[in-house]
């Protein structure tokens, strides 16, 4: 019996540390999506989809090659272009950044935020663009305001629903030719989750909304980043819109 509570206990404590709340995944899946094949990518991200080496210059990078991953392919990214021969033309992340221009501290954060990056990182060559944000405005409690569809201020693009609206207006008419697939992590708080439901249902932006995936400091691990790649590809391969 002692044993037996042991090995429970045990069990317990790595997924509290892991999150093991997340699906199964079987890794010997294979992955694969006619949506994306031989197509040029280009992805707006924060810390989920960074890796030393292949964001910019200068860009903070969580995924360094030391910690949680040892390898660029176990990023959720470098899986889903690998398994659909694509081209990665811009991997426009950066650690902790947010779609708005208010970030942790009520700092701000205009020139590292989704909306600056969008005009000047993404190149016309595109043909699918990813965008998974909304992760730091909801942790760093950025302001949320209101949906907004134009017009937009300087204060208006501090806060997350109108910031959110501005870069979607921005990409659907900017990239018309290409396909934008906007990624939702899971566990964000209400405000930003049907936020960006609402944003991505009045500009015909395809939404995959995540079920939970493992964790190790908030960050997806190598099981973790292959459950993102699967649910992608299973939505856009279930004809997600």
């Amino acid at each position: 019996m002692r044993s037996i509570l042991f090995s429970i206990v045990c069990a317990t404590l790595m997924c509290v540390n892991l999150s093991c709340e997340g699906a199964e995944v079987n890794t010997d899946e294979q992955i694969s999506c006619d949506t994306l094949n031989s197509k040029r990518i280009a992805i707006l991200g924060d810390s989920y989809s960074t890796y030393v080496g292949w964001i910019p210059q200068g860009y903070a990078v969580y995924y360094d090659g030391n910690r949680i991953l040892n390898s660029v392919n176990q990023t959720w990214w470098k899986r889903l272009i690998d398994a659909c021969d694509c081209d990665l033309v811009i991997n426009s992340s950066y650690s902790g950044s947010t779609i708005c221009n208010t970030g942790y501290g009520k700092s701000d954060y205009t020139n590292i935020s989704f909306i600056t990056r969008m005009k000047s990182d993404i190149p016309d060559s595109v043909d699918v663009i990813f965008v998974f944000g909304g992760t730091n405005d909801s942790w760093a409690d950025s302001p949320i305001g209101e949906l907004k569809y134009a017009d937009w201020t300087t204060d208006d693009l501090k806060s997350f629903l109108p910031a959110a609206c501005y870069l979607f207006d921005y990409l659907t008419r900017t990239f018309s030719h290409a396909k934008i697939i906007n990624i939702t992590n899971y566990g964000l708080s209400e405000a930003v989750t049907q936020g960006l439901s609402d944003v991505c249902n009045h500009y015909g932006v395809s939404n995959v909304v995540l079920s939970p995936i493992e964790l190790r400091e908030g960050h997806p691990t190598a099981k973790g980043m292959l459950s993102i790649a699967k649910q992608v590809s299973d939505f856009l391969n279930n004809g997600g819109k």
